[in-house]
């Protein structure tokens, strides 16, 4: 779908308003409300049961949205459409931390210049998904530390 929404959008203004209506239908899909329970430092509710269906739904459609979310990222700030990238990167409809989602707030975290966010950031996503190929490969462009777990998937591939 997103490869044919390039050939939709000619110009930056289509592009920004196409990403403005993305926003607003991203509004749409936000949870009235949290699961009870406490988040650790991880984000990880405590609690409650382990099984959150709608984290799994945020999970699968930030990870359903990322070819999006790289095109917008490709092109928004040469759109002056930072803010807009931002507001994607903290979206609470894609708040994941087991999704693609990361990688994009990692990435949206060096645009604006927080490089010591994107290695957190990183680094967070290798503890939750130490296999995740992306979150590697980004890891090591940019130096985050890679924890433990994710070196010994790395050692054993």
């Amino acid at each position: 779908m997103a490869s044919v929404v390039v050939k939709l959008l000619p110009t930056p203004d289509a592009w920004i308003a196409c990403t403005d209506a993305y926003l607003e239908q991203l509004d749409r899909l936000t949870p009235t409300s949290t699961p009870t329970g406490r988040r650790s430092s991880r984000g990880v509710l405590t609690g409650v049961s382990s099984y959150d269906p709608t984290e799994f739904e945020r999970s699968r459609r930030g990870d359903d949205l990322s070819v999006w979310h790289d095109l917008l990222l490709e092109r928004l700030p040469d759109y002056d459409g930072t803010d807009r990238l931002i507001r994607i990167a903290e979206h609470p409809a894609l708040a994941s931390a087991s999704s693609d989602i990361v990688a994009f707030q990692a990435r949206v975290a060096l645009l604006v210049g927080d490089s010591q966010r994107a290695r957190a950031l990183i680094t967070a996503g290798l503890e939750r998904l130490p296999g995740h190929a992306g979150f590697h490969l980004l890891a090591a462009a940019i130096g985050a530390e890679i924890p433990d777990t994710a070196q010994r998937v790395i050692r054993r591939r």
